[in-house]
């Protein structure tokens, strides 16, 4: 049997010091004889006040699962949104996730990072 990863959750928003964190996918199950299970993507960094000092990172993506095949790597999260008044944001996409090991068949492919959100000024 193979699991998959659970997606991360999404950051938090406050006014004035903003600081949005996605949380991280969960890992791919491994697997005996088969397939190993898929990493879960990550949360994204959360939506940005429109005032003050806004910073959301994404989480990264959980690794797959080892199997006959490894599963594939979540996607990293998306940074989160930019503020849209008077806001310094500063916005990072998270990591893609590892690629599972494979037992005789094929590795798994990573994932893709997340987006970071172009900031205002």
């Amino acid at each position: 049997t193979t699991g998959t990863g659970g997606a991360g959750g999404a950051g938090s928003n406050a006014l004035g010091l903003f600081l949005g964190l996605g949380g991280s996918g969960g890992q791919g199950g491994d697997s005996a004889m088969g397939s190993g299970g898929a990493g879960g993507a990550g949360g994204s960094g959360g939506a940005a006040s429109p005032f003050g000092i806004d910073i959301g990172i994404g989480g990264a993506g959980g690794h797959g699962g080892a199997g006959t095949n490894g599963g594939a790597g979540g996607a990293g999260g998306a940074g989160g949104s930019s503020g849209t008044v008077f806001a310094l944001d500063l916005s990072w996409g998270g990591a893609g996730g590892n690629g599972g090991a494979a037992t005789t068949g094929t590795g798994g492919a990573g994932g893709t990072g997340g987006f970071a959100v172009a900031p205002d000024f």
